[in-house]
C-alpha cells in the first residue's frame, strides 16, 4: 500500500489493474482452472471467504484512464476524480469478489478463466479488508469440445507443459492422456507460404533446421489453401486450413512465411482507444486470429472481427509466428541468421543482454528504466551480462544504442516511444533505414519492444527491418502492432509493462521459446480480457515476428557428449541415447525417420528408407546446449538393437539387477561376449554371460547386478560400458539409466511443547521418487523428542503431517537445531525459539505483553499509552516530555535476531502525524548479516513550506521478506526528521513476522560444508574489472563490501564466473561474501 497525495494505491502479487475509471483501484488476480475434457464452466460460487481489516479511514485511489505510449512527454494527465456514487456509498466495493469470466480451449485443454478481487472496500468509512482465504466451487457442463485426433509426442509435450504453466491444478492434465492418440509420424509443425517460396534453397534450409530441432513439418502453399479451404475471405481460409491440420494432425506450431499482403492478415477490434491520431488506430493486426481456432471471430456477422459480442475464448490453440518477408531474398537473409542462432551460435553471445529505456513522461515522472530493472531482478539469470542504456542514466542516445546493437546481443529489451517507422532511444529515433545498416551478424538475437506500432506489419514497420537485414538485426521481434499502453507515474505496472515482465519471466522459467512464452502470457491474462478494455487490446496487438518455437538461449551453451554406433543396418534398429532432456531426431534424405525425447533412458528407433547415411541430431529445447549432428552409415554387418532396459530408474545406495533386452538385427555373430565396466555412478558387482553365438533375429537378455553410488545426485545418470564384442567389432557400448531420488524436507514443526500429543512435523518430498522408509531425528541443542525415528510413506510432490511429541529444556540463543538423516540424504532444521513463556503466535509483538516483545526501544523510541491499535500500548518515536519528535532526529527501533521462515511476511499497524512537506518519515528495513533491505518509506514529501501537518489513522502494512530458508535477520524502523516543523510522529503496534500463521515453525537450511568452497578473484589487485570464480557452489548469492562494511554490489551465482566492473568506487580493499546452497 502506497499513499500519494492522500490517495492509497493497493497492490498484490499476481494482481493487475482492472475496472472502470473513477472506481476504487483494487487489483484483480486472474486464475485459470483446468477442467475435465469436454467440459465448460457454467457457474462459480463462493463457499466461504474470510476478510480481515488492513486499514481504516483511508481513500483508495480511483482508477485512472490508461495512456497510450505515443502521447508526448510533456502531456499533462487529467486526474479522474472518485465516482461519487461509489465513494459515498455504505456498501462494500466490489459487489462481487469472484467473477467467472468465461471458458476456453487452450491448446486442446478445457480452461475456466476466473477473476478474483481479494479486497473489500467500504468507501464511506475508509475501511479496507483483504481476503485471507477463499473457497470456491465451479459447476461445469458438457460442451462441444474441439481437440486433435492425434498428436506426436513432441506436440503433446509442448501443449501439456504450456497448459500446466498457467493453471492452478496442473495434475488435471493427466485426465487428457487418452483424449488423442500418439503418432510419432504425425505432422506437428505447419508452414504456410506463397507458392514462389516453395522449394527454394532458403526454404529448404529453414525446413531442415526445423527437422533438426525435432519438428516433423509440412508446407502448404497459398494456392492450395485458397483452393481447398473454406472461408469468407483469404484470411479466413488460412485460419481454417490451420484448424483443419490442428484437428487431423495435432499441429501445435505454425510459421506464416510472408509479410502482408503476401500472407493475409486479420484486423481485429478491441475497443475505441480515443487517441484520434491515425484513422486506422483501432484496427489491430492480430495473428492471435490464426492461433485461437475456436469459433469464427465474427459471431454477429458484421464488418468487425474480435468484438466482445463475437464470443471469442482468447486462448491460443497453436503457436504462431509470422516471418514478415516480402520476397525470396529477404527470406534468405532471415534464414541465414536463424540457422546460425539455432545451430551454431557465436561464442560469448548467448549470455549477453541489452536493456533500452526512455523517460516516457515528465509529469508524473515515468522512467521506463524502473520497469527494465524489474525484469532484471525478477527474471534475468544472474550469469547474464547486462548493459543498461537508460535516458535517466544519461547514457541512452542514438549513437550509443547503435554502437551497442552492432556488438550483438542475445536478448534486447526496449521500452520507449515508437511508431512503425522507428523506436525512441533517448535523444533520437532508431528508424528503419538505420536498422538496415546494422552490422552485428552473426550475433543476432531476440528483441522485445513495448513501444507503439513498431511491429505494425500492415505497414513497412521497423520490426521487419530487424528481421530482413542480412548483415545484422535480430532473428525475432516481439512487439505491438498498434499503441502500447502505460500507467503514468507507475513505471513497470502499465499494461504493456505487465506483458513484457511476464514474457521474460516465462522465457527464463521453463518456456524459452518466444511463441510459447507469449502464448502463456495471453492465456494467463485471458480472464482480464473479456470486456472492451486495454487487456483485450493487448491480447490482440502483441505478435511474434519470427519463428515461434526455437528456444532463446539461456546461457553460453555447453556441448553434448554422446557415443553412437558407426553403422545402422538397412532393416533399422534401436539406439540407446544416454542423455538427459534432449530432442533426438534421425534424418535421411531430408526426411524424419525417427524421433525421441531424451529422458536419459531414450531409445531412438531408426528405420532407414534408403542406403543414404542417417543423420542423428541432438537438440536441447531448453536453450542450454549446442546442437550436435552425428552421421551413421547404412550397411550390412553385426548390429545389436536395444529393445528395453529395466528398471526405468535407480535410487542412490540401491543394489539393482539390470535387465537389458537386445536383438541381433543384422548378421550372425560367433564368439559374442560382454565385459561390463562402470563409467559413472555405480559399481558392476556381477553379470551373466549371454550366448556366444547369435543368429540374425535372435532376441536375448543381459543381466547385470550393480551397486548405485551413495553420492549420485537427483537427475544424474548411471552409465555402464557394456563392451559387447562380436569378433573384432564392438557392437554396443554405453548403457544409461537415470537416477531418481526422494528429497525429504521438514517444512515446519508445530506444537506447544506440552507433551500432549498435539505436536507434529510436516514433511515434504521435493524429489522425483516416492519415499517409503524412516527418518532419524538427531537433536543438536536442547530439543527432546518422545521418539527419534519417524517412519512413513510420501509420494513425489506431496506433504505429510507426522505426529511427534517434543519439548525444550535449558534453551539458550535464538533457535535450536536438529539434524535428520534418511537413506538418501540428511539435512539440518533451524527452529526459532519463541520468547520465554510465550508460544501463542511466533514473533508477534503487540507491545502490551512484555514476554512477547521482540523490540527493545532505545533513544526517543519508547512504549506509550497515548495511542494503540490493540489493547493499551504502542511504540512511539518522540520526546517523552513534549510528545513531539525532535528536529534532525535519526532514531532506530531494531528487533532481536530472527530466523527466516518459508516465505516470511512482515506486517504492522501504523498511526501517525507528520508535516505535509519536508522529509520527516519512517523507513522500514530488513537487516541481515550482509545486507540492508529497504521495504518502505512513509511520511512527508515535498519542497513547499512546512506549515501543514498530515494525519493518518490506524492502517495495516504488509511486506514479503525477500530472504531464504535459515537466513538470520532483524526488523528495523528508522525515523528521520529535518530541521523544520515537528509533529507527534509515528505510533507502531501489532508487529508480526510471518504473522499470518499461528504455528511455531522453523526453517530448513542445507547442511553447510564450507571446506569445499573456493573463491578466486583475478586479477588481484584489479583495475577496472575483477572476475570472481566460486568453486563448490552451483547457485547462491554474492555480496561485495567496502572497508566500512557498506554493500557496493549484490548479485547471483549460477555456476559461472561473476564479472564485476565498478565504475564509481574508490581504490582500496573490498570484501567478497558468498552465500550458497549447501
Amino acid at each position: 500500500m502506497v499513499n500519494v497525495d492522500g490517495y492509497w494505491t493497493v497492490r498484490i502479487d499476481g494482481g493487475y489493474l482492472w475496472g472502470e475509471p473513477g472506481q476504487p483501484e483494487l487489483p484483480a488476480v486472474p486464475i485459470n482452472v483446468l477442467l475435465p475434457p469436454g467440459k465448460k464452466a457454467k457457474t462459480i460460487e463462493i463457499d466461504s471467504i474470510n476478510f480481515v481489516p488492513i486499514a481504516e479511514g483511508i481513500i483508495v485511489k480511483p482508477m485512472q484512464k490508461p495512456a497510450i505510449r505515443s502521447l508526448p512527454r510533456n502531456t499533462r494527465f487529467e486526474f479522474v476524480e472518485p465516482d461519487p456514487e461509489i465513494y459515498r456509498s455504505p456498501q462494500p466495493f466490489p459487489a462481487r469478489n469472484v467473477i467467472l469470466s468465461g471458458s476456453g480451449n487452450f491448446l486442446g485443454f478445457s480452461i475456466a478463466g476466473i477473476l478474483i478481487i481479494p479486497f473489500r472496500y467500504f468507501p464511506k468509512t475508509g475501511r479496507l479488508e483483504i481476503a485471507q482465504k477463499i473457497s470456491l466451487s465451479i459447476t461445469y457442463e458438457s460442451s462441444s469440445f474441439s481437440h486433435p485426433a492425434k498428436r506426436s509426442p513432441t506436440s503433446d509435450l509442448v501443449a501439456r507443459n504450456l497448459v500446466k504453466s498457467i493453471v492452478v491444478n496442473p495434475k488435471m492434465a493427466d485426465h487428457y492422456n487418452r483424449l488423442w492418440t500418439w503418432d510419432p509420424s504425425s505432422h506437428d509443425y505447419l508452414i504456410i507460404a506463397p507458392d514462389s517460396f516453395d522449394g527454394i534453397p532458403a526454404m529448404e534450409s529453414f525446413r531442415l533446421t526445423l527437422k533438426r530441432i525435432g519438428w516433423n513439418d509440412t508446407l502448404v502453399r497459398l494456392s492450395d489453401v485458397f483452393s481447398t479451404a473454406h472461408g469468407e475471405d483469404w484470411a479466413a481460409k488460412v485460419r481454417n486450413k490451420i484448424r483443419e491440420l490442428w484437428l487431423s494432425e495435432g499441429v501445435v506450431a505454425v510459421a506464416l512465411i510472408g509479410d502482408s499482403p503476401l500472407i493475409p492478415l486479420r484486423y481485429t477490434y478491441a475497443m475505441d482507444c480515443e487517441a484520434g491520431i491515425t484513422p486506422d488506430e483501432n484496427y489491430i493486426p492480430c495473428d492471435l486470429y490464426f492461433s485461437d481456432l475456436d469459433g469464427d471471430w465474427n459471431a454477429d456477422h458484421d464488418t468487425l472481427y474480435g468484438e466482445v459480442s463475437d464470443s471469442i475464448d482468447l486462448y491460443p490453440d497453436v503457436l504462431v509466428g509470422r516471418i514478415a518477408v516480402d520476397n525470396t531474398l529477404q527470406l534468405e537473409n532471415w534464414v541465414r541468421k536463424f540457422r546460425v542462432y539455432v545451430e551454431n551460435p557465436p561464442d560469448s553471445f548467448a549470455d549477453k543482454a541489452l536493456f533500452l529505456a526512455e523517460i516516457l513522461w515528465h509529469s508524473p515522472l515515468t522512467d521506463a528504466g524502473v520497469g527494465k530493472d524489474m525484469i532484471h531482478d525478477e527474471s534475468l539469470p544472474p550469469h547474464f551480462e547486462l548493459v543498461r542504456l537508460y535516458e535517466s542514466m544519461g547514457n541512452e542516445s542514438l549513437l550509443s544504442v547503435i554502437a551497442e546493437l552492432n556488438k550483438g546481443y542475445n536478448v534486447i529489451n526496449h521500452d520507449g516511444h515508437a511508431f512503425y517507422s522507428g523506436m525512441g532511444v533517448g535523444t533520437g529515433y532508431l528508424n528503419s533505414m538505420l536498422v538496415d545498416r546494422l552490422v552485428n551478424y552473426p550475433r543476432c538475437g531476440v528483441l522485445y519492444s513495448i513501444g507503439c506500432w513498431p511491429a505494425a506489419f500492415d505497414y513497412d514497420c521497423v520490426a521487419e527491418h530487424f528481421l530482413t537485414n542480412r548483415r545484422g538485426g535480430t532473428i525475432a521481434f516481439v512487439g505491438n502492432s498498434r499503441y502500447g499502453w502505460g500507467s503514468p507515474g507507475n513505471p513497470g505496472y502499465g499494461y504493456s509493462d505487465i506483458y513484457d515482465r511476464l514474457f521474460w519471466h516465462n522465457v527464463f522459467s521453463g518456456i524459452p521459446s518466444p511463441g510459447g512464452a507469449l502464448a502463456a502470457v495471453k492465456a494467463r491474462l485471458a480472464p482480464l480480457s473479456r470486456w472492451e478494455n486495454v487487456w483485450r487490446w493487448k491480447i490482440y496487438e502483441v505478435n511474434v515476428l519470427g519463428e515461434p518455437t526455437a528456444p532463446i538461449w539461456q546461457q553460453e551453451p555447453d556441448s553434448f557428449t554422446v557415443e553412437l554406433p558407426d553403422m545402422v543396418p538397412p532393416t533399422g534398429g534401436n539406439i540407446a541415447i544416454p542423455l538427459y532432456e534432449c530432442v533426438i531426431t534421425a534424418l535421411q534424405d531430408g526426411r524424419v525417420i525417427g524421433r525421441a525425447y531424451g529422458l536419459s533412458d531414450s531409445l531412438l528407433s531408426i528405420s532407414p528408407v534408403s542406403s543414404a547415411p542417417v543423420v542423428v541430431v541432438l537438440f536441447d529445447p531448453n536453450g542450454m546446449k549446442k546442437m550436435s549432428v552425428e552421421t551413421l552409415l547404412v550397411g550390412h554387418g553385426p548390429f545389436l538393437s536395444m529393445l528395453s532396459v529395466s528398471p526405468k530408474f535407480v535410487l542412490p545406495k540401491d543394489t539393482v539387477d539390470m535387465r537389458i533386452s537386445l536383438k541381433q538385427k543384422s548378421g550372425d555373430c560367433v564368439g559374442f561376449s560382454i565385459l561390463p565396466r562402470a563409467i559413472s555412478g555405480c559399481e558392476v558387482l556381477s553379470y551373466i554371460m549371454p550366448p556366444e553365438t547369435l543368429r540374425e533375429g535372435d532376441t536375448f537378455n543381459v543381466t547385470l547386478r550393480i551397486a548405485v553410488d551413495s553420492t549420485v545426485g537427483i537427475d544424474s545418470i548411471v552409465r555402464i560400458n557394456l563392451n559387447a564384442v562380436c569378433g573384432g567389432d564392438t557392437l554396443l557400448r554405453t548403457i544409461a539409466i537415470p537416477v531418481k531420488k526422494p528429497i525429504i524436507k521438514i517444512l515446519r514443526i508445530v506444537g506447544d511443547m506440552c507433551w500432549n500429543g498435539l505436536d507434529s512435523f510436516t514433511f515434504a518430498n521435493t524429489g522425483n521418487a516416492n519415499f517409503n522408509g524412516c527418518i532419524k531425528i538427531i537433536p543438536l541443542d536442547s530439543l527432546v523428542l518422545d521418539r527419534d525415528t519417524l517412519c512413513f510413506t510420501i509420494g513425489v510432490g506431496e506433504t505429510l503431517i507426522v505426529p511427534a511429541g517434543f519439548g525444550i529444556i535449558s534453551a539458550f540463543g535464538e533457535y535450536v537445531r536438529l539434524e535428520y538423516e534418511y537413506k538418501y540424504g540428511c539435512d539440518t532444521f533451524y527452529m526459532p525459539l519463541p520468547s520465554p513463556g510465550y508460544s501463542a503466535k511466533v514473533f508477534d509483538d503487540d507491545v502490551d505483553h512484555p514476554l512477547s516483545r521482540i523490540f527493545n526501544p532505545t533513544g526517543d523510541w519508547h512504549i506509550c499509552d497515548e495511542r494503540a491499535h490493540s489493547n493499551i500500548y504502542s511504540y512511539h518515536c518522540a520526546d517523552t516530555l513534549t510528545g513531539f519528535y525532535r528536529n534532525n532526529a535519526d532514531e532506530w527501533l531494531v528487533s532481536r535476531a530472527l530466523v527466516a521462515l518459508d516465505e516470511p511476511v512482515l506486517s504492522y499497524w501504523l498511526n501517525y502525524d507528520v508535516t505535509t512537506y519536508g522529509t520527516d518519515g519512517l523507513y522500514t528495513y530488513i537487516i541481515t548479516n550482509y545486507d540492508t533491505i529497504q521495504l518502505d518509506y512513509i511520511g512527508a514529501g515535498g519542497a513547499l513550506p512546512p506549515f501543514l501537518t498530515f494525519h493518518m489513522g490506524w492502517a495495516r502494512f504488509e511486506y514479503s521478506i525477500p530472504l531464504s530458508f535459515g537466513d538470520t535477520f532483524r526488523v528495523a524502523f528508522r525515523f528521520v526528521s529535518d530541521s523544520s516543523e515537528t509533529a507527534q510522529g509515528f505510533f507502531v503496534d501489532d508487529i508480526a513476522v510471518s504473522g499470518l500463521s499461528t504455528e511455531w515453525m522453523g526453517s530448513v537450511q542445507e547442511k553447510p560444508d564450507k571446506s569445499s568452497v573456493d573463491i578466486i578473484c583475478a586479477p588481484n589487485p584489479f583495475n577496472k574489472t575483477a572476475t570472481i570464480t566460486v568453486d563448490g557452489i552451483s547457485s547462491g548469492k554474492i555480496y561485495i563490501f567496502d572497508v566500512l562494511g557498506r554493500l557496493v554490489y549484490r548479485g547471483k551465482l549460477a555456476g559461472k564466473p561473476v564479472v564485476w566492473q565498478p565504475s564509481a568506487l574508490n581504490s582500496g580493499v573490498y570484501f567478497v561474501r558468498i552465500v550458497g546452497q549447501g
